[in-house]
């Protein structure tokens, strides 16, 4: 079984500014310490794109900082919020295709990750994989066959039923799903950009979209406006088998939510113990 981390839309800017009020580099950290805590068995982590609000040198070097204490590889990819001549710049390492677009594949535990750049920037929001995209990732899909497939990338490829989103998809996201659709070994599509928690199935393969480590969008089913809620930092842990994948949305809670832990018994009874209370009992 592979652990696949997924973090997205962390949005960061230079330290301290904030993001719809609040500050995305504090909450991009204390996503990094849950994920050092609570995973750090994970085999790989993807940051699915909105690395950097305003696409700034500044947001993309706050980035690599931040998640250096991870010991898993990790793997970004561009949203809409991005942009590729800085964030080349700051992590020249990142693979990219001979057209400049920062796309990957990879294969950890014996699944395979392919990264998709939906990044369009003559669109403020709206999501593109042009011709040479999609020629690579009919070449990717060909090089993974065989291998149970995780498919990553910003924005979706379809209609999530949120029409505050319905002109900041991927434009030509019909063209996208065929070459997925065609190709038996992708078991999940993973994506963000909705600052929402939601998963489905469509046309058959199953999709979830994580709702990010800054703000968690409330309300998108108007086209006229949208809301905000104060949340926790969220990111997603994916659990793949040849069998399928199951998709874990966890939240960074705050110190001192846990009131209780329960430990395993022989008899299977077990015991809880409330943290700070000192009180235990047999469940």
């Amino acid at each position: 079984m592979a652990k696949i981390i997924h973090i997205t839309d962390p949005h960061l800017r230079a330290d301290g500014q904030l993001v719809v009020g609040l500050d995305p580099a504090d909450r991009l950290r204390r996503t990094v310490a849950a994920i050092v805590r609570d995973h750090a068995d994970a085999d790989a982590c993807v940051v699915s794109g909105d690395l950097a609000d305003l696409g700034e040198a500044e947001g993309y070097q706050l980035l690599q900082s931040i998640l250096a204490p991870l010991p898993m590889p990790v793997h970004l990819l561009l949203g809409n919020h991005d942009k590729r001549a800085p964030f080349r710049a700051v992590f020249d390492g990142s693979p990219t295709t001979i057209t400049g677009h920062v796309q990957f594949v990879a294969e950890h535990a014996g699944v395979a990750l392919i990264g998709l750049d939906t990044l369009d920037e003559s669109q403020p929001g709206q999501g593109l994989l042009c011709a040479d995209r999609l020629v690579w990732l009919e070449d990717a899909l060909a090089r993974s066959r065989g291998v149970p497939t995780l498919v990553f990338m910003h924005h979706p490829p379809f209609d999530v039923g949120l029409p505050w989103f319905a002109s900041m998809l991927v434009a030509n996201g019909e063209a996208v799903m065929e070459k997925l659709l065609t190709a038996s070994h992708v078991r999940h599509l993973a994506l963000g950009h909705l600052h929402v928690t939601a998963s489905g199935v469509r046309q058959g393969l199953s999709f979830s979209v994580s709702r990010g480590t800054c703000h968690k969008m409330h309300d998108a089913f108007s086209a006229q406006s949208c809301a905000y809620v104060l949340a926790p930092p969220a990111y997603d842990v994916l659990l793949a088998t040849d069998a399928g994948v199951t998709v874990h949305t966890l939240e960074v809670i705050p110190d001192g939510s846990i009131y209780a832990r329960e430990q395993a018994t022989p008899d299977g009874a077990g015991i809880i113990t409330f943290v700070g209370i000192g009180a235990t009992h047999a469940v």
